[in-house]
């Protein structure tokens, strides 16, 4: 699943909470995320497939914080939105807590880009516009874990786009 350099996120609509498919570049479902329902702060589950989870990211209350856990229960990454920023900002820190990427979006956002420590993008998120339904695609264009670049829009859904949809 985490083999690509492109992934599609589209949000199901007519569900109960929030429900994601995972789909690579041509569209062929190759996975998807399900956010837990009925629960204060966002806890968000994906799946390959087979229907094994693969990867589990706990937000908290705030949705300020995001810890992303990997399919062995260790630390993948966590992700930070900064509250007190012109524009949407982000950052991922390891596991010691060393910053490894910062993430920023545009004014309106629907387009995000995740940098390294010596300011190249490693991703590029676009929401699409005039859409039913959330829907992203991430396209990874430097030295990144697909972990956390799939995990980076997610979180940039929840943190940016959970508060307008209520």
């Amino acid at each position: 699943m985490f083999e690509r350099k492109v992934f599609l996120l589209r949000q199901k609509i007519l569900t109960v909470g929030d429900k994601y498919d995972i789909m690579d570049q041509d569209g062929g479902i190759i996975g998807k995320a399900k956010v837990k329902f009925l629960s204060l702060s966002p806890k968000i589950t994906v799946f390959d497939n087979s229907d094994h989870e693969v990867l589990r990211i706990d937000g908290n209350l705030m949705r300020t914080k995001f810890n992303v856990i990997g399919q062995n229960g260790t630390s993948v990454c966590l992700i930070t939105r900064r509250l007190i920023a012109i524009r949407p900002s982000l950052e991922v820190e390891d596991s010691d807590g060393q910053t490894m990427f910062k993430g920023t979006g545009d004014f309106t956002r629907h387009d995000f880009s995740l940098k390294d420590k010596n300011d190249v993008t490693v991703v590029k998120v676009h929401e699409k516009w005039l859409s039913i339904t959330d829907s992203y695609a991430a396209e990874l264009t430097g030295e990144v874990d697909p972990r956390i670049a799939l995990s980076f829009v997610l979180a940039v859904d929840q943190a940016y786009k959970k508060g307008r949809r209520r």
